[in-house]
Parts: structure tokens; C-alpha cells; sequence
């Protein structure tokens, strides 16, 4: 039997007023995170991203819709849903700069209601996991801003929240600093059973530490989908570069006009490039090189990434509409809607 979902948003729905005109921010968005569960949120400047964390914290006020914390009502017992949830929007905007992070991780911790040495305790061990040791005493407004990040995340997750809700997590960390946010949030997750919502433009971060991953357009939710699911769907093909020896015979590279390789002569070798998902190319294309006597020195494979699964999925969203507009006015253009909403 399924359990109740940590969170679970239905038809979420805002319009903002600019120049007289209503534009969408979100337009019936719906979607679940479990306990246990990364999911990340995806999605072009002006997508609705920052309005849908924000409804969910209860900082925007909706005009239709339901957020619910533990199956409940957020509206029904604010309270409640903000003790049971920690959240870092739009950089490290919670924090006090004239503290340092343990004062900040301190003070936070009391207004989820834990006793000071409670939170002193808990304070002094998300210091040392973040490796914020160095800095423990200094004040916030002279820490680098990967730090003053980390700072934010630990105020954010001192109280042990059940939803853990990050915006743009890794703004601002070096590569270590990103590596160890990686395994950091996902030991967090599968530790503590909390369900984490995370946005984020840095699409390997997304695509190492996430179970599912939900792409917003326009307000709208477009795919909803496992990062494994969502290559199979979108992207089932691969790219294969083949490096041999010497320039391709009239004859070999006659051929190899039946698919369609990009070639390159370079030198004293030839590179064949290929994107495709049928393999039997492959193994036609290894055949004739062999039968014309060319020696292959290097072969490479590589799947396409999931910002290039992203982009492609935006493409098909957007060509589909291109359509539908196409369909019903006879003409081009596309219906106006929200894009600068947030500014992720």
C-alpha cells in the first residue's frame, strides 16, 4: 500500500498583473515527493520554479490550489508545516551576515522550538560536516559565498525538517565544495527519511543526486519523469566517434554513404562521427572500415546529458505549441506568458 506522499501539490494556479495584463506564473501544477525521496525542479528562467517553492512555504498566496505537508492543509496549520520544513530561497538570504555560523545555526534552531544545548549539539555537527570548522567564528558577512551557502543549508536543515525544500543549492561552491554537497544531501535523505525539492541550474548536480526530476515550462508542468526514463523517452540515442588511420579509401568511404557519418581528415587519421541509436550502424560501419583495410585506433561512446535532455524536451514543448497555435489561428506566434517571474 503506498504511503502519503511528505508533500503532494494540486493545481496550483497564480497570475501576477504587469502593464495591465495578467500573465501566469504557475498554471495548474501538481506533482508529489515521498519520504525518502530527491526530486528535483527543472526548468528556463520565467518557468515558475521560485513561485511554486514559495507556495509551498506559504510566502505566496495562491489563487487556486492545495499544498499539503504530511496529508494535511498547509493553510490549515502554517505553524505546523513550517516547523516540519527548512528552506534556502534564492541564495543565502536567511541567515544574519553579523553573526557567525554557529550563533546563526543557534538561533534558528530556537525558533523551530529545540533547547539550546539541543541545538548547540546539532549546530556543532552539521559545522563539521560542511567543513565550516575554520569559520565557525567569524561573521558571516566575511565568509565566501559557497560558505555563507552552507551556512544557510545548515540553518535550514538544523531542526531535521520532514521536507527540505533548496533553491539553487550549489550557487556560489567550487567543484569539492559541489562533490561534497552531492553525497552530503543524499546520506541526509536516506538517513533521515526527510523528502527534498531542489532546483537547480547545475544539471550534474541534478542528475547525480536526484530520483526524479520535474521540468516546468511556462508555468506548466511538461515532464515528470525518472533521469533514466526521461534519456529513454528523449534522448535513446548515443554518439559514437570512431579515430582510424590514414584518409578513407574512394571506396570505403562510398560505402559509408549510407549512413549518415560526418567525416574529418586530419593529418595522418580520419574521425568519424555518428549520433544514433541503432547499433547495427555501428557494427556495418566497423565491418567496411575493416574490409577497406583501416586500422581503428580509438572508439568513444558517450549518452546524451541531461541538459541535453532537458533542452530537447523544451524544443518538442515548444515546437508542439508552435503547432497547436498554428492549428487553431492559421498563423504563427506563440501566447504570452510569464517570463521573468523568478530569476534563477
Amino acid at each position: 500500500m503506498e504511503t502519503t506522499p511528505v508533500l503532494q501539490v494540486e493545481g496550483l494556479n497564480k497570475a501576477y498583473s504587469r502593464k495591465g495584463e495578467s500573465v501566469r506564473a504557475v498554471n495548474n501544477v501538481g506533482f508529489s515527493v515521498h519520504a525518502g525521496e530527491i526530486v528535483g525542479v527543472l526548468g528556463p528562467n520565467g518557468s515558475g520554479k521560485t513561485t511554486t517553492l514559495k507556495a509551498i512555504c506559504g510566502l505566496t498566496e495562491l489563487d487556486a490550489g492545495t499544498v499539503r505537508l504530511d496529508g494535511n492543509d498547509i493553510r490549515l496549520g502554517q505553524q505546523t508545516a513550517m516547523r516540519r520544513t527548512g528552506a534556502v530561497l534564492e541564495g543565502a538570504r536567511n541567515v544574519y551576515w553579523r553573526l557567525t555560523p554557529v550563533e546563526n545555526i543557534v538561533y534558528f534552531a530556537g525558533l523551530k522550538g529545540l533547547a539550546r544545548q539541543e541545538a548547540r549539539r546539532r549546530a556543532e555537527t552539521l559545522i563539521e560536516r560542511l567543513s565550516l570548522g575554520d569559520y565557525r567564528n567569524q561573521q558571516v558577512r566575511m565568509l565566501s559565498k559557497g560558505n555563507q551557502q552552507k551556512v544557510a543549508i545548515a540553518c535550514a536543515l538544523v531542526h531535521q525538517p520532514a521536507l527540505i525544500l533548496l533553491d539553487e543549492p550549489t550557487l556560489g561552491l567550487d567543484v569539492d565544495m559541489v562533490r561534497g554537497m552531492k553525497a552530503w544531501l543524499r546520506e541526509l535523505v536516506d538517513e533521515s527519511r526527510s523528502a527534498l525539492l531542489v532546483t537547480s541550474h547545475d544539471m550534474d548536480f541534478i542528475e547525480a543526486i536526484c530520483d526524479r526530476v520535474i521540468i516546468l515550462y511556462r508555468g506548466e508542468v511538461i515532464s515528470e519523469s525518472s533521469v533514466d526514463e526521461l534519456r529513454r523517452l528523449y534522448a535513446p540515442q548515443k554518439t559514437f566517434v570512431l579515430q582510424v588511420d590514414g584518409h578513407l579509401s574512394g571506396n570505403t568511404e562510398k560505402a559509408l554513404t549510407r549512413f549518415p557519418w560526418r567525416v574529418e581528415t586530419n593529418g595522418a587519421s580520419s574521425r568519424l562521427c555518428l549520433r544514433t541509436g541503432e547499433l547495427d550502424i555501428l557494427s556495418a560501419s566497423l565491418a567496411i572500415l575493416a574490409e577497406g583495410g583501416h586500422t581503428l585506433n580509438d572508439i568513444n561512446v558517450t549518452s546524451d546529458t541531461l541538459e541535453d535532455i532537458f533542452l530537447h524536451t523544451l524544443n518538442q514543448n515548444l515546437n508542439h505549441n508552435v503547432s497547436q497555435t498554428h492549428t487553431q489561428s492559421g498563423h504563427g506566434g506563440i501566447t504570452k506568458s510569464m517570463d521573468s517571474e523568478d530569476k534563477q
